[in-house]
């Protein structure tokens, strides 16, 4: 098995991992000598993405928001994600179809989101590359439907399924997700 960053970083995923782990440090920094915190202040308001912050000219921010990251638990299950996945999705695409895979996840996930939280107040941001991991894994099963993979079910137990079956899972607990969390959390809603 090739260590990673052995021949330096000419892969895009040690580069990806490299310059997301750089931003939350960077994050982290500036929330430990400001008065915020990982989920909101000011960071959120000139990096993140909002509907509001389209409006007011922060464009940038449809490129920017994958970047953030609210909790070091997502931050750490996106590395993972990007690290396992990512890999075999980018020997199959190659570098340059795989950046134009993660931008245009970056983008659908941005305009996917906007529906849902257009009246959201400016402090509810979209930040993590959450939507790129999905997209890597949703490539990954649909490329490789009938292969055998071994998960390590909390980090102990060793569970082999077809990657087809993950991805129905992933999509059952994200529509969980959308209709428990997302939908029942809407301005307006009682």
């Amino acid at each position: 098995m090739k260590k990673p960053f052995s021949g330096g970083l000419r892969s895009s995923i040690d580069r990806l991992l490299i310059i997301l782990i750089g931003c939350f440090v960077v994050q982290a920094i500036y929330v430990l000598f400001s008065d915020t915190n990982l989920g909101n202040g000011p960071h959120l308001e000139l990096f993140g993405f909002s509907a509001s912050f389209i409006e007011s000219g922060f464009v940038w921010t449809i490129c920017t928001f994958p970047f953030l990251h609210s909790d070091p638990l997502l931050l750490i299950v996106n590395l993972l994600g990007l690290h396992f996945i990512g890999r075999p999705v980018e020997r199959e695409l190659g570098p340059r179809n795989f950046y134009w895979l993660c931008g245009l996840s970056v983008i659908f996930g941005a305009l996917l989101w906007i529906p849902f939280h257009y009246l959201d107040p400016p402090i509810f941001a979209l930040s993590g590359s959450t939507c790129v991991v999905l997209s890597l894994l949703t490539f990954f099963c649909f490329s490789y439907p009938e292969k055998p993979i071994t998960l390590l079910l909390f980090f102990i137990l060793p569970v082999t399924l077809k990657p087809k079956y993950l991805l129905m899972g992933v999509l059952v607990l994200e529509l969980f997700g959308f209709v428990f969390l997302e939908l029942r959390d809407q301005p307006g809603s009682t």
